[in-house]
């Protein structure tokens, strides 16, 4: 979907305020998406207050004052993803209006939010078009969180139930029957509501959230494509591999080459790092 007419850059980033912080007030310039990993905020825009706790999310428009404040007995951590020189169309703008209430977070967000971190300082257009990728993919997994545009009414509860386990235990061996069990329904009415909401099904939504997650380790981690392997719920790098090329069209070890620039084959080499396999 197209998230704004224009756009002429993006960030996303992270920061942490102390005991009763404060920001503002200020015009907000960009489109911003702001979610909270710890603590909590009051946000006052044109002295409307949203109350923004951990796990939560909300849009902010451009051309709207706001003050931030920030949790009074801890510190805040909170992070951001914001689109700089947007131009909106008069339904963009309608639209993300009736968006601007505070929403639970996927843990999507935080994990694309650390990907576009380990790009920031790369300047060769192959990061730099990687970074602006990660930054719209955040803002595409708020609109899907928050039902637009086409979903307008939430997910069912199964759904949401399932969507949880597999997005918070991927790496397990998880199959249809256990899926459907967390869900409290049957695995023939999983699917069909998968299908009507979601577009695709349980056992494929698993997947793709391997790969990602597969992706997002290749990307950000020194870890062994073996290694990754496992972490991600696969059975076999070869089938590790398999599926990764037939979505991302490259090798796991061509897409960390591509990622981390010339010098990867030597830090291949050199072992990388290497952790206990999670399972």
């Amino acid at each position: 979907m197209n998230i704004a007419d224009k756009i002429s850059s993006f960030r996303a980033d992270d920061c942490v305020y102390n005991e009763q912080g404060s920001l503002g007030p200020r015009v907000q310039n960009t489109l911003q998406l702001f979610y909270i990993y710890t603590g909590c905020a009051s946000v006052s825009v044109d002295e409307n207050e949203r109350l923004v706790g951990p796990g939560e999310i909300t849009l902010l428009l451009p051309d709207h004052v706001e003050f931030f404040r920030f949790a009074k007995n801890e510190k805040t951590h909170h992070g951001y993803c914001s689109a700089f020189d947007v131009e909106l169309s008069e339904k963009q703008r309608g639209d993300y209006q009736k968006l601007t209430a505070v929403f639970q977070m996927s843990p999507k967000i935080r994990e694309l939010t650390d990907w576009a971190k380990t790009l920031q300082n790369r300047m060769e257009p192959s990061a730099r078009n990687l970074y602006d990728g990660i930054c719209r993919a955040i803002f595409l997994e708020f609109f899907h969180i928050a039902g637009y545009p086409a979903q307008q009414i939430p997910l069912p509860d199964a759904v949401l139930r399932a969507k949880t386990l597999i997005d918070e235990q991927f790496s397990a061996p998880l199959d249809l029957p256990q899926i459907a069990r967390a869900a409290c329904i049957t695995p023939t009415h999983l699917i069909r509501l998968f299908k009507e909401h979601l577009s695709t099904t349980p056992v494929s939504y698993l997947w793709s959230v391997r790969e990602e997650n597969g992706a997002r380790l290749l990307a950000e981690s020194g870890l062994s494509i073996a290694e990754i392997t496992y972490r991600c719920g696969f059975n076999e790098p070869y089938h590790f591999s398999r599926r990764f090329k037939a979505r991302y069209s490259l090798t796991p070890g061509e897409y960390r080459r591509q990622v981390w620039g010339p010098s990867t084959k030597k830090q291949e080499q050199s072992g990388g790092a290497h952790l206990t396999r999670g399972r």
